[in-house]
Formats: C-alpha cells, structure tokens, sequence
C-alpha cells in the first residue's frame, strides 16, 4: 500500500486555493466596486492566530470586505458535512465583516448541507429563529453548534450572507478556465494573446499570488495592478515568450507560402491601395484562376507581408452559403457576438461591427462561390476585401481583378528545390533536371507539390527527376481526353502518378480499395471539412447491412488513420478543423480532412468514365445514403454545428445528383432531411425548393418508397401552408397535393403493422391544416373531415398522443385546471427522446406555464433550465424555440402584476437574460416580432427604468396591430396597453382603470 505524501497533498491543496483565487479576481476584474484582492486575508490581524480564517478576500477602496473566503479542497469523491462547514464559517463570521461569505470546495456536498444553507437559513428573519433552526439542526454536532453559539447575534445574523460553492472541476480544468479568461480578457481589449502565451500569463499570476502569500506587506492586489500585467504590451509578451503566437488572424488561414511570388503580392498592394481620402467604401481585389494556381497562398502571402498594415484579418471559407455561415459565426466570437443569431441577423450586426470597428480590418473571402459570397461582403469599413474564386467571368462588384497564373520560371524552380532539398543532393549540377521537370509541369503549384511529394515518397532525390519526367510522359499521352479544361495535362498525369503512388505504398490491397473509393465518395462532396468516417463507411459498409438503429458507423481499424497518411504524404489532403462534438459519438470520429478541388473533378471524370451510368448511380446512392445518415442524426440529436457542417456536403452532392440525372430513394430522402433543417431554421424558401426537388426526383424513380414520398407529399403541403397567408391558391396547392395521401393511408390502414405509420402520417395531414392561420379551412373542409375521420379508427401513435396531450393541455391551462395540466404534460413527456423536435419542446413550455400558475416557481425555474438544456446553444427549432420563450416571458411578466410579484420578476428577468431569446427575437416571423418589443417594455418596467419605459412605450404603441388576427395577439395586444398606461406613470390601479374603459 502507497503511503500519503503529505508534502505533495498539501502543495496541490494551496495550488487549488491560488487557482480559485485568482478565478475570483478574474470574475471581478470588470467591477468597479472591487479594489483589492487580499491573498490570505487581512495582512496586519490584530490577532496573528486567527489568520486561518480567509483564504483571500475583496475589498472596497476603503478597506470594507466585500467577499470572504474560503478554500477547502477534497480528494476525488470526498464530501463535506454540514458540521464541518458551519465551523468554518463561525471562524470567518466571527473575524470578518463582509457583504456575502464563500466557501469554494471541490468536495461533494451533502444534501442536509445544501438545505441548510439556501432553504433554511434564508427562512429565519431574526437571530432568535437563526439559533433555534441552528440548535434543530445541529443536535448531534456539539463541537459545531458550540462554535455557532459563541457568536453574537449580530454574527450569527451573518450566516445568511454564507454560501457553499460547489465545483467539481479539477486543478487542471480551473488552470484551463483561467486561461481561457485571459485570452478572452485580452482580446477584448485589443490585445494579442495566444495559447502558450496565455499560458504564460497564467503561471506569472499564479506565481505571483505565491509572493504575495507569502509577504504580508504584498498581500493586497489591487485590481488595476492585475489589470496592467493581463494589459501587458504585446511586444514584451512576446519576447518573454520567445516569439509571437498570435496575429489577430480569426478563422482557418492556409500555410503561409515559402516561395514568394511578389508579382503577384504588389499587385494585390496596388489594387487595394487604391482608396479614396475619406472613403468610408470598403476596397476589393479579386484573385481568379483555376482549382491548384495558387490563389489562395497568394492571398496567405500578402497576409503575411502585410500583416502591420491591418489590426484585424479576417479568413473565410466562402465556398457555400453554409460554410460562410461557419465562418462567420467564429467572427462573431472574436467580436463577443451572440453565434447562435440566424443567418441574417448574424450577416448584419458582423457588418456593423465591421463597419464602425476602430482599426484596419483585412477580410478574405476565400474559394468564393460568386452567387452566394456577394451577399456576405460588408460595403462599408475601414477595410479591404480579397476574393478568390475559380470564376473568372463574375465582376464581384467592384473588384480589381487579378487573373492569376503559372509560376515564374525562377519561382517555381525554387519550389522544387525547396520541396527535394537535401545535404547529399548536388543542387547545382541538377538545376537542368529541375527546370525540364517544371516547365513540363507548366511551372503549375499544385503540379510541382505533386511531383516533389512524390519523388520523396519513393525515396527519390534531384538525380532521379529523368526517370519522373518519363514516367510523366507516358501518363501525359494516356490523359489527353480526360483533362478539364483549362488545366496542362502534365497536371491530370501528376495526379495520375500520385494516385498510383498512395496504392503501391498501401500494405494491402484491402487498404488499397479503401483508399481508391473512399476518394470516390469525397470527390463528390464539399471540398473542405470531409469527415473520414463518413468516406471510410462508403467503401466498408453496403447500406443494407447498415443496424436499424441508425446514427453514425465508427470504424477503429488502425489502418484507417494509416492509410489517410499515406494521402498527405503525396500531397492529395491535408488535415482540416475536426468536427463539432456530437451525441455518444468517439472524438477520432471527428477527423476531417481538405481535398484540392481539380482532384475531386479528375476523379469524378475518371469515375463517370470508366463505370456506366448504373454503377455511377449506385455509387452515388451510397454516398447519398451515408451523407443523409450523418445529416438525420445530427439533427435527430439537435447538434446545430454538426447539421452546419455535413449540409454542404449533402448541397454538392445533390448538385451532382441532378447533373447525373441519379433518382433513388436515398438520394432523395438526402433532400427531405436536409429540407427539414432549412425549415427548421425558418428558411422556407430553401425548405420548399428542397421538397420540391425530391418529389420531382420520385417521379424518375423506378420503385420509390412510397411512404417516403407520401410522407413529402404532406411536408411540402405543410410548408406551403406555412407561407400562404391565407392565400386560397396554396391552400388548395396543398390539398392536391395531399388527395394522393388518402389512398394510400387508407390501404396501409388495413395492415396491423402499419397502423402506427398511417396514424402518424394522417396526423401530420391534419396538423398541416389545423396548425397556423395560412390555411382557408372552408376550401380543405372536405378533406380534412376524411382526414379526420380515417385518423379516429387508427390507433394513437406516440407523436400523434403527444399533440392532442399538447392541445388538451392548453385547453386546460385556459380553464384555469393548471394541475391536470400539469400531470397530463408529465405523462407525455415520459415518451421523449433525443431529437423529439419542436412538439415536445412545446409540451415541456405548458408544462412550465402550469407550474408557475400555481406559484411554484422554483420548480418552474427548473424546468425552464431543463428546456433551455434542450434547446442548446444553436436551436435548430429556431420558431418554436421563439413561441415557447416568448409565452413564458408574458405568462411571467403578467403574473409581475399580481401580489407578491417578486418570484414571477425574478422568473421574468432569467427568460430576458437568456441568450436563446436573442435567438428567437431573430427568427421570429414578420407578424410577432413586435411582440419582442412588449417583453422589452416590462423588463424596464421590472427594473425600475421609468424614463427607458417612457420611451420604449412609445415605439410599443406604435407596432401594434390594428387588428388582431387571432385570440393570442388580443391578448398580448391587452397586455401591452396596460404596460404602456404604466409606462405613462399611471399608478397600477388607475391604469387598470383605464385599461378596462379602454376595452370595455
């Protein structure tokens, strides 16, 4: 048995104390209130014995404690008693006057620990109350219960400013969170900061807290002199550092170039130079050129070159709508922005920050897709704009456009050299070779990288570049009717040469065809950011042999990571930005990688020449197949980011679908998910092009699924509703497009194995009709009631239960039945599972309004943090989402004017507070959004902001409705009146007065 080092225990337990400490500081660094930190307590006790007490404590700049504290820290699972933290805090009470009392553990804290602290104590309005509840408790602990009695009553009053602060986290993690909030510190105030430079930053204050512990006369930190060392000039940081780990570069920025091209390099200085005095417009260069010329190391080599010229460069991936989206939700963290905001909102408040940012911002939209990238580019700032894009044609606005081209001889002589550079070469007497070798490479970047890597991936120095060359030739000879256009066919041979390469490296030649279709199925997806577990299951795994359960295939086999090495090693990938974490999954399931588009295209051609149109299109079935399985279980799970990122590829790879004429069921099933994304986030438009798209592919399908396609039959009409606005026309677009449906349902109906889909599917039929106002109920009557009717004799399916639970609840809530309500909302709740959606999200929402309709709001507060949980950072369910937090926030502000009001303001304000009602607020549809504005008028009403609530009532009155269109606007609108009468200074009971002569 290992004994206990009593030394190393107790060194770990004072590095907790100071990383705890200097936590605290951190969170109070922006409080103007705090002046001083005071490690170990007061430095000069009257009494030196009783120094133990504090660990640290913040003080006023009068010396009066703010906080007291103290740190115990545990072994992983211990616990801490009740006895024990009532004398601990006696100690401090007794010797302390603070304004709030903390004791900061890592143990785990008992239950009657917890109560006695945050339910009784709280409870006792006097000293009196406080020693007999204390006398209660503590019977059995006369060592505690003494040290409590000794206290004045004026201490023991104290006890209801102490608090116990439970964390779990480890010395390693409060390390890390340290860092995280210097580097968040720093960048908010301009300053550069890196991880190791952070890091740095973090041991000079922990060793810093230890000086100070130790000398009594150093024990006092006042804040500004911590806010001077975290404010350290960045140059001095970087020299005691060794060297720059930052430049203020946000987003995924390619390898800096080691060739230059400085032709290239003035020319983008010159076209972007060329600003008008005063010009608030933003200047852009364009780089065009074909996929491998090296546009975008052009632009990594100007970044470099000119990094002091700019406060802030700005990289994204312009490639696809959905990518753009990514990239600039990592600008809007850089600029403390809320990244869960819609598309738009997102777009806007970047451009405004952009736009008024003080300094010089460098923004580069890379790999520019020329219909979607427009949109995203800010035209006002103190900025410029550096495009790149395969097109050519496309003006970019006013863009000086650099076409770029072959490297220069000498250029690309010396990227050879470079790449096969070694002692023994004689570089010299191989300068001949290596100018045959790249002009036969037409001086082409990409072609050069190809031809290096591969002469070093067989052990090949300068003196064997002959033998490349011929290799090169007879390739060259072979590739002259499948070369894209605009490319030199020593190109497409390179590539040809690498590919036999990566295949004769391979151990096996099961690795081999691994590799040869895994890079089948990349070619036809997004060129950045390709999971390898997603290609790797292409080639391993058939569809039908994939589980029922579905969700993502992980493979462990340690050749996998291996042969993807191979790929870099003759320059075909390189590793990219791992996926976001996702439900139960393993992290080396997250590895992506980033492919050169003219690969992807060879490969593709290759591919489509060789194989026939059938065995192209089930290549592409299984492609689509796995591509849509990632995309369902991501968004069956509410993982946002992920949807965010595997949605480009399931958008290329339906581009290729219809380019390829390719229809089967899974094909089109890709669509539908990634429509019900779209229409998760509130993009209709896109949500209807998709489902339209996919109907259309079912009808070239030779046996499609026809409860898929019935099932996007009532999709599309329950999209259609959405956006009609009481439009006749689209209600009746709908209804034909659901007549087909009831055949069908009626024909499955009779199959007992069935029953459940057909009840699912004519429920979802009927909620196209009934759910929202868009629909003209008098023109789909007739199928509606045969809808209904059918739906009767089937039995109730768990999604089909839940919504009539949902209707009833409601109903019941209404007729003031809150505890029926109540439990029939946690019956149906006993169903839920990952990835419910939008009616469970609703289901937990009545559940909440029941509970806090009978007063019980900390059990409210519970379930709206459960919900909020569920919700996530990025909520998918972007509109249902909005509908639940905004009908709390009335229910909530509406009871505020009820007696006793303080828990419902409490309630009221943590909804305001909550970073997914921005999200709402941003995604709520064109006729509620005022209703936002209404929220915002009782939360300065709440908080005493009378001349704010003036104002504000003003723009309230003015965005109201003139008419109602339902029952649910009458009452906000009713709600809203009474705010502003308030808001106009009436006394509560005149403007009720004159609320109901108003509406009377």
């Amino acid at each position: 048995m290992t004994g206990i080092d009593g030394g190393r225990a107790a060194a770990r337990g004072f590095q907790y104390q100071y990383l705890r400490t200097l936590e605290y500081m951190l969170m109070a660094i922006g409080n103007p209130a705090v002046f001083a930190c005071r490690i170990e307590g007061e430095p000069h006790p009257a009494n030196p014995n009783e120094v133990d007490a504090v660990d640290f404590d913040m003080v006023d700049d009068s010396g009066a404690a703010l906080i007291a504290a103290q740190v115990k820290s545990r072994s992983a699972g211990a616990k801490i008693g009740l006895a024990e933290a009532c004398t601990i805090f006696a100690k401090i009470i007794a010797r302390n006057d603070a304004q709030s009392y903390l004791l900061l553990t890592n143990a785990i804290v008992s239950s009657r620990l917890e109560h006695f602290f945050e339910k009784l104590i709280p409870r006792c309005s006097s000293a009196d109350a406080l020693r007999e509840a204390i006398a209660d408790t503590l019977r059995g602990s006369p060592r505690a219960l003494a040290e409590l009695n000794s206290l004045t009553d004026m201490q023991i009053e104290r006890l209801q400013r102490c608090r116990v602060v439970a964390d779990s986290r480890d010395r390693d993690q409060l390390h890390e969170a340290i860092r995280e909030s210097i580097l968040k510190w720093r960048r908010g105030q301009r300053r550069g900061v890196g991880h190791q430079s952070s890091g740095l930053l973090v041991s000079f204050l922990l060793s810093d807290t230890l000086r100070r512990a130790a000398t009594a006369d150093c024990a006092v930190w006042p804040m500004e002199e911590l806010r001077n060392t975290l404010e350290l000039d960045d140059a001095i940081l970087s020299e005691a550092l060794g060297g720059q780990d930052w430049g203020r570069v946000v987003g995924v920025m390619p390898p800096v170039p080691d060739i230059a091209r400085p032709n290239i390099t003035k020319r983008l200085f010159e076209a972007l130079k060329n600003k008008q005095p005063k010009s608030r417009s933003t200047t852009r260069a364009a780089l065009t050129g074909p996929s491998g010329i090296g546009k975008s190391s052009a632009a990594a080599a100007y970044v470099a070159e000119y990094l002091d010229l700019y406060d802030l460069v700005l990289w994204t991936d312009a490639s696809n709508e959905s990518a753009l989206f990514e990239s600039f939700r990592n600008i809007a963290l850089w600029f403390d922005l809320d990244q869960k905001l819609d598309t738009n909102s997102l777009r806007t408040l970047i451009h405004q920050r952009m736009a008024s940012f003080p300094g010089k911002w460098l923004l580069i939209m890379d790999d520019a897709d020329a219909a979607s990238s427009e949109q995203w580019i800010p035209r006002i700032g103190n900025g410029h704009v550096i495009i790149t894009s395969l097109d050519s044609l496309h003006s970019f606005g006013s863009s000086a456009r650099i076409t770029v081209t072959s490297m220069l001889p000498p250029e690309a002589e010396a990227l050879l050299l470079a790449r096969m550079q070694h002692e023994s070469f004689d570089v010299q007497a191989s300068k001949p070779a290596v100018h045959r070798l790249a002009e036969a490479l037409e001086r082409w970047p990409l072609a050069l990288e190809l031809a290096a890597a591969y002469l070093r991936s067989c052990g090949f120095g300068l003196d064997h570049i002959e033998h490349y060359l011929e290799s090169l030739k007879i390739r060259s000879l072979n590739d002259k009717t499948s070369v894209p256009p605009g490319y030199p066919r020593t190109l497409v041979a390179a590539i040809d040469l690498g590919m036999s390469r990566v295949y004769s490296m391979a151990e096996t030649d099961d690795v081999a065809k691994l590799l040869n279709d895994s890079l089948i199925a990349a070619s036809y997806l997004a060129q950045r950011r390709i999971p390898i577990q997603l290609i790797v299951s292409t080639a391993r795994l058939p569809p039908e042999e994939v589980p029922s359960t579905r969700g993502t295939i992980f493979s462990d086999e340690p050749e996998i990571p291996e042969a993807f090495r191979l790929l870099k090693r003759v320059s075909f990938s390189r590793d990219d930005l791992p996926l976001p974490p996702a439900y139960n999954d393993d992290p080396r399931a997250r590895t992506t990688i980033t492919i050169n588009s003219i690969l992807q295209e060879v490969i593709r051609e290759r591919v489509e020449k060789i194989h026939s149109e059938a065995e192209v299109s089930s290549i592409l079935d299984t492609v689509a197949f796995y591509v849509d399985l990632w995309l369902e279980a991501a968004m069956h799970n509410g993982e946002a980011g992920r949807v965010h990122v595997i949605a480009p590829h399931a958008e290329i790879l339906a581009g290729h679908l219809r380019r390829l004429g390719v229809a089967t069921n899974s094909a089109a099933v890709m669509l539908g998910n990634l429509a019900s994304f779209h229409h998760a986030q509130g993009n209709l438009t896109d949500a209807q092009g998709l489902l339209e798209a996919e109907l259309s592919l079912f009808d070239l399908i030779d046996e499609p699924n026809e409860l898929i396609l019935q099932q996007t039959r009532i999709y599309l009409a329950t999209v259609l509703l959405h956006r009609a606005g009481r439009d006749s026309r689209k209600t009746m677009q709908a209804v034909k497009l659901i007549e087909p449906v009831v055949p069908y349902l009626y024909s499955i109906s009779l199959d007992p194995d069935s029953q459940q889909a057909a009840s699912f599917l004519c429920s979802q039929a009927v909620s196209a009709f009934l759910s929202g106002d868009g629909c003209d109920r008098q023109l789909a009557a007739p199928l509606l009631s045969t809808l209904e009717d059918l739906a009767s004799r089937l039995p109730s399916h768990d999604i089909v239960s839940a919504r009539e639970a949902a209707l009833r609840a409601n109903d019941l809530i209404q007729s003031n039945h809150f505890k029926e309500a109540e439990l029939l909302c946690r019956n149906s709740l006993v169903h839920e599972g990952a990835g419910a959606g939008n009616l469970y999200l609703e289901l937990r929402r009545l559940l909440i309004e029941a509970i806090l309709r009978q007063d019980r709001w900390q059990e409210a507060r519970t379930e709206l943090d459960a919900l909020v949980a569920l919700m996530g950072d990025m909520p998918l369910y972007r509109e249902a989402v909005g509908m639940a937090l905004h009908n709390l926030g009335l229910q909530a502000a509406t009871r505020m004017l009820m007696p006793s009001p303080g828990e419902a303001r409490d309630f009221f304000l943590h909804i305001m507070d909550l970073p997914q009602l921005d999200v709402a607020r941003s995604a709520a549809p064109d006729g509620a959004a005022w209703r936002f504005g209404v929220l915002d008028l009782a939360r300065v009403l709440a908080t005493g902001e009378s001349k704010a609530a003036r104002v504000l009532s003003v723009s309230v009155r003015s965005s109201l409705p003139t008419e109602p269109r339902d029952n649910r606007d009458f009452g906000w609108i009713v709600f809203a009146r009474l705010l502003c009468h308030l808001a106009e200074g009436k006394p509560a009971a005149e403007a009720l007065k004159m609320f109901e002569e108003e509406f009377d």
